[in-house]
């Protein structure tokens, strides 16, 4: 236990003694994540095509 203590001091002082290192923080916190899992493609483009698979939408010979 006093170990990590000792760990989180470290790292702290680091943290506010190191420029670069709390601008790679920062960086890292602030990473703006995809709206979407697939690149490209939109939530609209999505709900576009989810009827394509209906059986209305498809012609049964």
């Amino acid at each position: 236990m006093e170990l990590g203590k000792l760990d989180r001091s470290t790292y702290l002082a680091c943290y506010f003694d190191d420029e670069l290192l709390r601008r790679r923080v920062h960086t890292q916190l602030n990473a703006k994540k995809p709206a979407t899992p697939w690149p490209g493609k939109s939530s609209t483009a999505k709900k576009a095509n989810s009827g394509r698979n209906t059986k209305k939408a498809r012609k049964i010979n």
